[in-house]
């Protein structure tokens, strides 16, 4: 498991960080590692025209699944492994749903680093990007206003 976690680059996104927690927490063994990656990435597949063929995409994932099998034959174990992708998925619905929340209820705007964190962490989801470029834009307005009223006295 340490060494699935020593392969992250450090330099990448929160998404892929916590699935390394997960996997680590697992103890994701090399080979499920590869397998389990080549299933997650069918199922995570931006919605291009090569990746709607669903046929094609099954025989793919059950080709994987099938060997997953054999090298983890506990099925409660298989399920744990294949539900990782599921959680990933949720951890980011909800952050989704809570930075979603916190901008529609207040006027908070986030300092550029964490505006930055935020349009790579949630930039996939139309329109929480559209909020946080709305967040940006007022926020350099608020900015030129300040500068241009210091400017004056």
């Amino acid at each position: 498991a340490s060494s699935v976690a020593g392969l992250i680059p450090v330099r990448c996104g929160s998404q892929m960080r916590c699935l390394a927690r997960l996997l680590t927490s697992t103890g994701v063994t090399w080979a499920e590692f590869l397998l389990l990656k080549l299933v997650f990435l069918f199922d995570a597949a931006p919605p291009l025209d090569e990746w709607r063929q669903p046929e094609q995409i099954q025989a793919a994932q059950a080709t994987y699944l099938r060997e997953l099998r054999t090298i983890c034959p506990d099925n409660a174990r298989r399920g744990k492994l294949l539900s990782l992708s599921g959680m990933l998925s949720a951890i980011q619905v909800f952050s989704v749903g809570y930075w979603s929340r916190v901008m529609q209820r207040t006027t908070f705007l986030p300092p550029p680093l964490m505006s930055e964190m935020l349009k790579f962490s949630l930039g996939q989801v139309p329109r929480i990007s559209s909020d946080l470029a709305a967040m940006q834009s007022a926020a350099d307005k608020a900015a030129a206003s300040e500068c241009f009223k210091g400017g004056g006295n």
